[in-house]
């Protein structure tokens, strides 16, 4: 947010926010950097910078600086924004018109839930780890 200076969530990150792996999986993500604390390795971007040791410690301190900011009660929040919007959209005909155009199954707003919030117990747990980690 250009205002706040704080990261938010969008719309187009709901497939990897409270996700407790990256889309191309923990084996081919710990194939190369396996070291480091990069959620995802799957673009260009993601390589660069954990490739070049000036760019990772900048990266490691903006890291710190973002997970002190996210505190728990923040992390619950964002969880809650996430839940309350799924809520509206599979409420949503249309939504769900798509989603079976999509040759995807009916959208289960309750499963989606209980998925989220232990997400959310995992995200809040490893940005524990992280933080002792960046000591």
């Amino acid at each position: 947010d250009p205002e706040t200076q704080l990261f938010k969530v969008i719309p187009w990150d709901y497939d990897d926010i409270l996700r407790p792996f990256p889309h191309e999986g923990l084996t081919v993500r710990n194939k190369e950097f396996a070291d480091k604390r990069i959620f995802s390795l799957e673009e260009s971007l993601d390589r660069a910078i954990a490739g070049n040791t000036e760019l990772y410690s900048r990266y490691e301190q903006v890291l710190k600086k973002t997970l002190v900011n996210l505190d728990s009660s923040s992390l619950t929040e964002s969880t809650w924004q996430v839940i309350n919007e799924l809520e509206q959209l599979s409420s949503d005909k249309s939504m769900t018109e798509v989603t079976l155009f999509l040759d995807k199954s009916s959208f289960d707003f309750a499963q989606a839930k209980e998925d989220i919030l232990l997400s959310l117990k995992f995200i809040l747990n490893r940005r524990k780890w992280i933080l002792q980690e960046l000591k």
